[in-house]
């Protein structure tokens, strides 16, 4: 996951990172992805419908900790877009407005090995 912050609260960041689907249709890989544990859901998510880059997806409103995250695939990638430390519904939309998606440049399923 690739993680983009301003330095000024290390628990205040935005995650992005995609993987392919392995045969999954994208509305399974991204129901598995938001209803998976992990995310310590005490409650139902809220989830809506969502654009990014033309293609379909999901915004799920996690709960109660009011983690953002949003979901879409295109062609045999899955992507995972996640904020921490903002509770913004409007200014996630915004940002999610400017994602482009590159499924083409993904070569690797894992990331390089740090220098």
């Amino acid at each position: 996951m690739d993680l983009i912050s301003d330095g000024s609260n290390e628990n205040t960041f935005l995650g992005l990172a995609s993987q392919p689907l392995d045969g999954e249709s994208g509305d399974q890989w991204a129901a598995a992805i938001w209803k998976d544990g992990e995310w310590d859901d005490r409650c139902d998510p809220v989830t809506e419908p969502v654009k990014i880059d033309g293609t379909s997806g999901v915004i799920v409103i996690h709960c109660p900790s009011q983690i953002l995250t949003a979901l879409t695939w295109t062609g045999d990638r899955g992507y995972l877009i996640v904020t921490y430390g903002v509770d913004d519904p409007a200014w996630f939309r915004e940002i999610l407005a400017t994602a482009r998606l590159h499924p083409e440049d993904a070569t690797q399923a894992a990331p390089s090995a740090s220098p």
